[in-house]
């Protein structure tokens, strides 16, 4: 076949020979076909197309594509990511990760519905107290304030049309490999909540959580203006003290813009409606007034709320409150049926995914069941081999791509950098509480440490500079034995260092000799309380051999990520 190309090889390219790409024979297309801005390689045997014959030329490939060599050349590959429905989070990966997943698409899929719901506000906003309603508990229920972010997986399940509190710890889907087939239970409708901690001491671990998959419940407490500065002695010595409830929501709305998409959807929930008089006309003003700050501030920020998406609860004090006797249980279900109207309006939900990948998730919560933190890659492929080879898996690369896709979605952490591809962090609620317990308010501390760690100096110093020996952190987390914090230090270090949440860091020291000791130590950015005087910073704004940015907005993850790098002694 190579010779009778080479015989019109020349006529080919100067156009002589014209052909009809649909009574071509399929070999010839895929063995000698290539796009328009194809790279060819040396001695390669292939045809260009016109650029008008390119599109039909993909379609009349059909699943050939997957192993064509056009998936080299990037502007095709969005083609195929929608033919085949091919998930943002898959082609990001790359061209391997786009082939691998199509490949198993073909061997089997089924539907994922699932949505991911952020709770987030100031401190005291009601935001615990309202998820808890949300569950028909009473409010007694939820009198303890949250701390860094409780997740709430799968906490609700929709059927015919209505919000339900999930009470099994039920797998998501629910799969069974039997005689070499897949056999699945029709899978739930299901929506996850985080509840986000409203203390700015938290503020350093939220970013783990937000992806581009997530919707936003923003709580705001409708007795308190705008205007008014929030009183919370945790944002003493920080970037947020002394900031107003305006500030506040200006800075969610714009984390929620930078750290998940920009067309998160947010629902706007104002609470304490019982202590105001026409709680739906003050509902009104205040949303005009977010309205016009957004539109000030950055105008693309809109996208992100509408009028239909707003609600106004009260919280009534009274103990023990029976749901049929809630006076709000209608304001409650109204944000229950806003909350479903946008889950399903999120663009992956009812995505297909491969049955393999399927398979693969069912593992991954069967060892979160069994109380797993993490899991090495190595162990998983071992285990599971035989499964994963029936359902056409072939290396354990495929398995990793897989992980990352996972990880994109927020289910689990997992980074294909080498280091940090080895294993997986399985349950996200435990990483996040070994760096809550590290940066705790200082109102939880004196509640959480002995009295041995909280009163001594090296910690007072910790919570003023951010910087820990090491020592310290290993007694932190000896505290809290049950968790197993210590045993996996090495794992837990190492992703908080991925994620920019601390660092190594060489300290010189003088000792009383006036000669200098060096000491490794932990530098934690976001505990740095120490006060600058920004007029200092004033004087590089004009002419200055230092490089300086000025932000809008400059997230403070990415200030503190941008530190760690700066001070990384490797």
């Amino acid at each position: 076949m190579d010779s009778v190309f080479l015989a019109f090889k020349d006529l080919f390219k100067l156009k002589k020979i014209l052909f009809d790409l649909l009574l071509v024979n399929r070999r010839f297309l895929v063995r000698y076909c290539r796009t328009a801005e194809y790279k060819e390689k040396k001695n390669e045997l292939c045809v260009h197309l016109s650029p008008c014959q390119t599109k039909l030329f993909l379609f009349c490939l059909g699943s050939d594509i997957i192993d064509h060599l056009v998936l080299e050349d990037k502007t095709k590959n969005a083609i195929v990511c929608k033919r085949y429905n091919v998930p943002p989070e898959v082609s990001k990966i790359g061209h391997e990760a786009i082939n691998s997943f199509v490949k198993h698409l073909q061997n089997g899929k089924q539907s994922f519905y699932h949505a991911r719901g952020m709770v987030v506000g100031c401190a005291g906003a009601g935001k615990t107290t309202l998820l808890e309603r949300m569950k028909r508990r009473s409010i007694s229920d939820s009198e303890n304030e949250t701390r860094a972010i409780h997740v709430n997986e799968h906490m609700f399940f929709i059927q015919k049309d209505k919000l339900f509190v999930r009470r099994l710890c039920e797998t998501m889907i629910d799969i069974g490999l039997k005689d070499n087939t897949i056999n699945r239970k029709l899978s739930e409708r299901t929506i996850s909540m985080l509840d986000f901690a409203g203390q700015c001491g938290y503020y350093a671990s939220h970013h783990i959580y937000f992806n581009k998959r997530s919707f936003f419940i923003l709580v705001m407490d409708l007795t308190k203006s705008l205007y008014s500065v929030v009183e919370d002695t945790g944002n003493e010595g920080t970037i947020f003290e002394q900031w107003t409830y305006k500030e506040f929501v200006l800075f969610w709305m714009k984390s929620i813009h930078t750290y998940s998409s920009e067309s998160a959807p947010v629902i706007l929930v104002w609470t304490h409606a019982d202590k105001v008089e026409n709680a739906e006309e003050e509902m009104s003003k205040s949303f005009e007034q977010v309205k016009e700050m957004l539109k000030n501030n950055d105008p693309i920020l809109l996208r992100h709320i509408c009028k239909s998406m707003c609600f106004w609860t009260g919280m009534p004090i009274k103990k023990f409150l029976l749901w049929e006797c809630d006076p709000f249980r209608e304001t409650i279900e109204k944000i229950k049926k806003g909350i479903i109207g946008t889950s399903m309006q999120l663009d992956h939900w009812g995505m297909e995914i491969p049955n393999l990948w399927a398979v693969v998730e069912q593992h991954i919560k069967e060892a979160r069941g069994k109380s797993l933190k993490l899991m090495y890659v190595q162990d998983l492929w071992i285990q599971y081999k035989d499964i994963y080879t029936t359902l056409h898996m072939k290396e354990k690369s495929e398995l990793e791509k897989i992980l990352v896709f996972f990880h994109e979605v927020g289910e689990i952490l997992y980074f294909p950098e080498k280091g940090l591809n080895e294993f997986a962090i399985l349950d996200i609620q435990w990483f996040s509480d070994a760096f809550k317990y590290i940066i705790t308010d200082l109102r939880h501390a004196y509640s959480d440490l002995e009295d041995e760690i909280k009163n001594h100096a090296d910690y007072t110093f910790f919570t003023r500079s951010g910087e820990m020996s090491f020592r310290l952190l290993e007694k932190i987390w000896d505290s809290f034995k049950r968790e197993n914090f210590l045993e996996y230090q090495k794992e837990l270090t190492k992703y908080m260092e991925r994620l920019g949440m601390l660092t190594r860091i060489t300290v010189f020291r003088k000792d009383i000799r006036a000669s200098y000791k060096v000491r490794q130590r932990w530098y934690v950015p976001c505990m740095n309380r120490r006060i600058f005087n920004c007029d200092d910073f004033m004087t590089y704004s004009a002419v200055s051999s230092i490089l300086c940015f000025e932000f809008h907005f400059l997230p403070n993850m990415l200030f503190y990520k941008l530190i760690s790098s700066c001070m990384d002694t490797e």
